[in-house]
């Protein structure tokens, strides 16, 4: 189960195969920012509902390159500051908690990967 709260430490809904009912949530659109529209378009979501859920299968492969947006992983993380900071005014110790531990997720899922 994913909440607001939990989302806001990592972001554990990929954009590639989610779905959302319009009928329940009605229709929301991604945010005109430059990286995490996604991510942003969840957390509004989750503002709305009390959680999401997944099913724990892949569903679909997704491959950065080393070109793209997401795959550099500093400017990545300035844009999660910049989202938590401008588009959800988190306050800055919340955000610094959030960050912390959105890095650590990060790192960790990394380190796994890689093994």
């Amino acid at each position: 189960m994913i909440t607001y709260e939990s989302l806001l430490r990592t972001n554990s809904i990929g954009c590639l195969t989610a779905v959302y009912d319009t009928q329940k949530i009605g229709k929301m659109y991604m945010k005109d920012i430059v990286l995490g529209q996604d991510y942003a378009l969840w957390l509004a979501i989750l503002k709305k509902i009390d959680y999401a859920y997944g099913i724990q299968e892949p569903l679909a492969k997704y491959r950065m390159t080393k070109g793209s947006l997401s795959g550099n992983k500093f400017r990545s993380a300035y844009w999660v500051w910049r989202l938590y900071r401008d588009v959800e005014n988190l306050s800055l110790i919340k955000s610094s908690i959030c960050f912390i531990q959105y890095t650590y997720h990060g790192l960790k899922d990394h380190i796994l990967f890689r093994l």
